[in-house]
């Protein structure tokens, strides 16, 4: 899901998907690209304003010996140079968000972007469901219960599955 907009950029622009649905994804593998022009058009705007409000802090901090400025103007300063700085720091994360990486391994059980379509904050861009571990809920009879322990390595037969055999272990009786 595009994290709530950080920056003043309100949509984005899908230029690659690198995924399908059904497809199996990496962790740390790119499932969708956004165009990130605009994005790093942002992030040197912000960088100047850095350099800017940097610059009026060195400034007004040199008028105050000579008593030409008040303290109060020389905070003033110190707040936009710190605001300037945390508006930097949202505009790189945007720029990084423009890759969107998969967080885990898995499979791709819906994609909702295609390329050239423009892309919300709070948009769900994919579903990837985790295949691994599979966790499995079983009944077992119950005059069978005191051969089952935590941590004991079992074997599983799943009707979906007839010709393979899957081994695991009871995580809880």
């Amino acid at each position: 899901t595009i994290p709530p907009r950080s920056g003043q950029v309100i949509d984005r622009e899908v230029k690659d998907v690198n995924c399908v649905p059904g497809g199996v994804v990496t962790k740390g593998q790119v499932i969708a690209t956004f165009l990130p022009k605009l994005f790093e058009h942002t992030v040197k705007q912000r960088e100047a304003a850095v350099r800017q409000t940097k610059l009026t802090l060195t400034a007004y901090r040199g008028l105050t010996t000579s008593k030409a400025i008040t303290a109060l103007q020389v905070a003033e300063a110190e707040v936009n140079a710190e605001t300037a700085e945390l508006e930097l720091a949202l505009a790189k994360r945007d720029l990084e968000l423009c890759n969107m990486i998969s967080p885990i391994d898995g499979v791709v059980q819906e994609l909702n972007v295609v390329p050239q379509m423009r892309v919300g904050a709070g948009a769900t861009v994919a579903i990837i469901h985790q295949l691994d571990p599979i966790y499995i809920q079983m009944d077992y009879p119950m005059e069978r219960l005191d051969s089952l322990a935590v941590g004991q390595t079992a074997e599983i037969e799943l009707d979906a599955f007839s010709q393979e055999t899957f081994t695991g272990k009871v995580i809880r009786v």
